[in-house]
């Protein structure tokens, strides 16, 4: 990706739509900057090519078959500084 990553508030990895619509509506009227991908190869991905830098990397890991503790600790290390 070409130029520079986008600065949000929050990495929202939400598998099931309308939990993901649903907190990225409230997150959103609470004044965050958020982007929802619907899973956790989404955000890995997207942490991977520096395409965003968030503060927050918020993940719902229920009924994620990509979630495996390796993933887990690979996207901990993509994420940077975002708890």
């Amino acid at each position: 990706m070409e130029g520079r990553p986008l600065r949000r508030d929050i990495l929202l990895t939400v598998p099931d739509r309308q939990s993901r619509t649903l907190l990225l509506a409230e997150l959103e009227e609470a004044g965050y900057e958020v982007m929802g991908v619907p899973g956790l190869r989404y955000a890995e991905r997207i942490l991977a090519q520096g395409a965003m830098e968030p503060r927050l990397v918020l993940l719902d890991v229920y009924d994620d078959d990509q979630l495996k503790p390796q993933k887990d600790q690979a996207l901990t290390a993509l994420g940077g500084q975002a708890p």
